[in-house]
């Protein structure tokens, strides 16, 4: 049988709140030297990875944590990807 994957539920709020909190804990460690750096931030306990290249970053990050809630962008706050 495969792994079995759960994905945890959380509030809009829970989320934001969340999102904003681990982001500064990497930017305080983080910033300047890697603000062009893409990371993604596991919502669930605030580990994270780094990487230059986001596909590959979120590829790292399903194996390592499957199912579970991310936040991916730049160091810096700035968005990953722009579609426009």
């Amino acid at each position: 049988m495969g792994t079995k994957v759960i994905r945890s539920v959380m509030s809009n709020f829970e989320r934001d709140r969340r999102q904003r909190e681990f982001l500064l804990a990497v930017q305080k460690k983080h910033m300047p030297q890697d603000a062009d750096m893409a990371v993604a931030i596991n919502l669930d306990n605030g580990e994270f990875l780094l990487g230059d290249r986001w596909p590959k970053l979120l590829h790292e990050f399903d194996e390592r944590w499957p199912g579970a809630p991310h936040y991916l962008v730049r160091v810096d706050g700035r968005p990953v990807v722009r579609l426009s």
